[in-house]
């Protein structure tokens, strides 16, 4: 796999490997922690610039919801983040909606409040930032049954360091998405592999590739939105105001993706099939099986945990991916990690004081979560650089 081994990690995320296949499942045993009900914030970033957010509601009037109960239009939950103008408010704005944080509260057995506690370094809908040139562009995909705010400790590391940033919820994937009128899309399940099938790998194939086709449509949708917000329009449902100088802003030659287990899966399909994402950063998730069979020359790089069971999928879905590189590329595997130390669970559980055993049933790994983040948080800023910044 021509892999590194580094001395600390994280990698995040509520998920559990029943069968070994990736299917995230946030119930764990949690409850005998303290009330947590005291707003607190995540790590500072190590950049300059403030940062801006704004949520959007899209919808996709060309194509129905195949995961959806009920017959509808796709419609998703996106959120930016940018650079923004130098202001004396201090941000502050909402880690999720109260409605998602309530639903991860029950289904995580965390104290009432814990989720609706954290608050991000954002201001909602500041001014875009004046810059020399438009920003290069990051979009991130959660793993599944995640929700798009989940590694937000990693997205305002690239954003304090002139990214802006596109986090996209998917909805019936996501364990919760809340829309503009209150309603929330709970998570449906995936498709059970077949236990016929000779090997993990494959069994995971099976069950996610449905899930797999309705995220890269996702993204692509999203990069049409992008593209329109660039050129003046405002896609959001609700025709709710865009930050003041967004328009314009984005340098759309300059794409990049990221993202965690199903998400990472997701950030190498959209690159099969879109050219417009330029470089791609996989964090412990499987390269898909009609990816594996691609002659690939994009820069790719992923970062994988300690994790044995996920490691039997992860693995091997690379070496058969190797082959057919031709760009940049690099496999680093990060000693003590476990899956779901590349989000802010790890941040959580450290402020929660969970037990080991605790942290262990939340597949978080034997490193200091400020550790971890920071270790990530270098790859990436590192890595997007070099790749959409330095070889322009």
């Amino acid at each position: 796999m021509n892999q590194r081994r580094e001395s600390s990690a994280q990698f995040f995320l509520g998920t559990h490997l029943g069968a070994l296949v990736v299917l995230l499942s946030l119930h764990a045993a949690v409850a005998a922690s303290p009330q947590v009900q005291t707003p607190w914030q995540l790590i500072p970033p190590s950049g300059r610039d403030p940062i801006g957010t704004v949520t959007l509601h899209l919808i996709d009037r060309l194509r129905w919801d195949p995961i959806a109960p009920t017959r509808q239009r796709r419609q998703l939950m996106v959120q930016l983040w940018y650079p923004a103008s130098p202001a004396r408010a201090a941000g502050g704005a909402q880690y999720m909606e109260a409605g998602v944080a309530h639903v991860l509260d029950r289904d995580l057995s965390t104290p009432p409040g814990t989720f609706e506690a954290v608050r991000t370094l954002a201001r909602v809908g500041a001014a875009v930032a004046s810059a020399p040139r438009p920003f290069p562009v990051v979009v991130y995909s959660p793993g599944n049954g995640s929700w798009r705010n989940a590694s937000t400790a990693l997205v305002e590391e690239l954003v304090s360091h002139g990214f802006i940033v596109v986090t996209i919820d998917h909805p019936y994937d996501g364990e919760a998405v809340e829309f503009p009128d209150g309603t929330i899309a709970l998570a449906q399940p995936l498709r059970q592999p077949n236990p016929a099938l000779s090997n993990p790998l494959a069994q995971w194939d099976a069950s996610v590739e449905p899930r797999l086709i309705v995220r890269v449509a996702d993204v692509r949708f999203v990069l049409d939105a992008l593209a329109a917000i660039n050129a003046g329009r405002n896609p959001d449902a609700e025709r709710r105001p865009l930050p003041a100088h967004l328009a314009g802003a984005l340098d759309l030659s300059r794409t990049g993706m990221f993202g965690h287990s199903l998400g990472a899966a997701t950030t190498i399909e959209v690159m099969r099939e879109d050219q417009r994402v330029r470089v791609g950063f996989m964090m412990d998730g499987p390269v898909p099986r009609v990816a594996r069979n691609t002659r690939f020359d994009r820069p790719i790089i992923l970062v994988r945990s300690d994790n044995a069971a996920i490691g039997e999928l992860v693995g091997p879905s690379w070496r058969y991916f190797a082959p057919g590189l031709r760009g940049w590329h690099r496999a680093v595997l990060i000693a003590g990690s476990n899956h779901n130390d590349f989000t802010d669970l790890g941040l959580v559980a450290r402020h929660l004081r969970l037990s080991p055993a605790l942290r262990t049933s939340l597949l978080l790994g034997t490193i200091d979560a400020r550790r971890v983040v920071a270790l990530q948080r270098s790859y990436l800023t590192v890595f997007f650089n070099l790749q959409l910044c330095a070889r322009r």
